[in-house]
């Protein structure tokens, strides 16, 4: 036989088995979507029948944040401090917090090791120049290239106060906010801050909680707490952060239910539900 007419064999042979590869694994990802397509109308129905409607077409997405820590980074906290205020000076204060103070009379800026911070301007550091408090608040933002969101304002004029709350990598942290208060058409300080600064690594733990799932569970959640709601108007994943005094944190992933009774959250992992003391979008 010639090596041509084998070569064309080999390769006829190739294709075909590339092609039922192909379909294999297509039909597998098809009949998997409808698999989850139906596991998702299952569970809207069961919520629906407890009187809870749901927007089945508003689902997220499945979970796919894994848990991580963050260690502390003291030169990402240095550069913020001079973003903020130009030449700075250091002050290590002990237990972990460190004072940076403006050469050029700005302010000055505090870090402890469990992410917290605190903040004072001078009247003429950050006027708002004709903006809005949202406005400013995300200017700011941005000029220091901190990810977040602004989603609360209260207030009028020049004065009153901003939250912002952090986002880890385009995700929400639903612990980590900032509150930036305002007085007289400036801002004075930052209050209430908790922000992660430093690069996070990934700590696999096992596979998050699907959607279909974490409704359910959510459905029992309620019952268990006594609470009775009548609609899921939102729900997202996002992260929850503990920290301890070594400066190391840890970011947990969490389903974030919203409803008229209040916002709950859901360990994506262990399928621990609680109430949720946290701002919801604007």
């Amino acid at each position: 036989m010639k090596w041509s007419r084998l070569q064309n064999i080999v390769i006829l042979v190739l294709v075909v088995v590339n092609v039922f590869l192909l379909t294999l694994v297509t039909t597998r990802e098809v009949r998997s979507a409808r698999l989850e397509r139906e596991a998702r109308t299952a569970a809207a129905a069961v919520l629906e029948q407890n009187g809870i409607a749901v927007d089945e077409d508003a689902l997220p997405d499945n979970m796919t944040l894994q848990p991580c820590r963050v260690e502390r980074d003291r030169t990402a906290e240095h550069a913020l401090a001079e973003a903020l205020l130009g030449e700075v000076t250091e002050e290590a204060r002990g237990g972990g917090v460190f004072r940076y103070a403006g050469a050029g009379g700005k302010g000055s800026v505090q870090f402890h090791s469990g992410g917290n911070l605190s903040a004072a301007f001078s009247e003429e550091a950050y006027p708002l120049g004709g903006q809005s408090l949202e406005e400013h608040a995300a200017a700011l933002m941005a000029s220091l290239q901190l990810e977040g969101t602004v989603c609360a304002v209260e207030g009028m004029g020049g004065t009153g106060s901003v939250t912002v709350r952090q986002s880890w990598q385009g995700v929400p942290v639903y612990t980590c906010t900032m509150l930036l208060k305002y007085e007289d058409g400036a801002l004075r300080s930052i209050t209430e801050g908790q922000w992660l600064l430093g690069a996070s690594v990934p700590e696999p733990v096992g596979a998050a909680l699907d959607v279909p799932t974490a409704l359910i569970r959510f459905l029992n959640g309620c019952n268990e707490l006594g609470d009775v709601c009548s609609s899921v108007e939102r729900m997202e994943a996002g992260y929850v952060m503990t920290a301890n005094l070594s400066g190391q944190a840890r970011l947990t992933p969490v389903w974030q239910f919203e409803a008229e009774t209040g916002a709950y959250q859901m360990d994506a992992v262990t399928g621990v539900f609680t109430r949720a003391d946290v701002l919801p979008g604007i």
